[in-house]
């Protein structure tokens, strides 16, 4: 099992909290994040991770 946690995601329903230069997690920095804990090696386990927005981001 593996959990992820992340920070402020902008999407629809976080539309109402970024104003101004808040930096923000995309949709696609939550996929990289999947895709990276499932194609670890069978005897890896990744079981956790916070993903934090830092500075700005695109």
């Amino acid at each position: 099992m593996s959990i992820i946690e992340p920070g402020l995601v902008d999407t629809v329903l976080t539309a109402g909290l970024l104003r101004g230069d808040r930096a923000a997690l995309t949709a696609e920095d939550i996929a990289d994040a999947i895709a990276y804990m499932v194609t670890r090696p069978s005897h890896l386990a990744v079981t956790q991770a916070v993903l934090r927005p830092m500075g700005t981001c695109p």
